[in-house]
């Protein structure tokens, strides 16, 4: 299969997903990648284990009023790439990634990990910036530890669980908390974390 590409990163991806696809076996793949909402990462990318907001869904803060927690989930995914340095500072942004499958979309379902071992997809979890999607993880380990941090985010009120709102697979069904034009007044920036 010959591939055209615009970008040598695009193409040296898409050959290792390519190969890991036929291969079915789980292949490792380290890159920077930039953020496109709160579970995706560029080279369509999602994260395994989790469902989090579309980039235009509303969400409710705790006084009822509208905000754009898709935008606001996104922010926290590039704020946990940011933070992702080793001791000297370097390597910000990299993550290591393991193939698992494609899914109905074409898109690579990977687990990535920052440097140091901290599995993205906990992380946005326990920021309850996306919701726990158990029947995508295997690991009764992972499993367990991404219960626990869902059962702090929502103790501790961070993220979605500060106020009311429509699951991602719901909101993608049509059903809304808030209207498409409600929401974008309010900064997601200002919304408690």
């Amino acid at each position: 299969m010959r591939l055209t590409c615009g970008r040598a990163m695009v193409c040296l991806l898409a050959s290792i997903l390519l190969a890991a696809q036929r291969l079915a076996e789980p292949t490792s793949l380290q890159a920077v990648p930039d953020v496109v909402d709160g579970d995706s990462l560029v080279f369509n990318i999602r994260l395994r284990g989790i469902d989090a907001p579309e980039y235009d869904q509303q969400c409710k803060t705790a006084a009822g009023e509208c905000y754009p927690c898709g935008e606001k989930s996104m922010r926290s995914l590039q704020a946990l790439l940011r933070g992702s340095t080793n001791e000297t500072g370097a390597g910000e942004g990299h993550v290591s990634c393991l193939f698992h499958e494609m899914d109905r979309y074409g898109r690579a379902i990977m687990s990535c990990d920052l440097l140091g071992g901290r599995s993205l997809a906990e992380g946005m979890v326990r920021q309850g910036q996306a919701i726990l999607a158990p029947k995508y993880i295997q690991s009764p380990t992972r499993l367990k530890r991404y219960r626990a941090a869902q059962a702090e985010a929502k103790q501790h009120r961070r993220g979605l669980w500060q106020g009311s709102f429509d699951t991602p697979a719901q909101w993608r069904s049509g059903q809304r908390l808030c209207p498409a034009s409600e929401g974008r007044q309010l900064n997601p920036d200002a919304i408690a974390p």
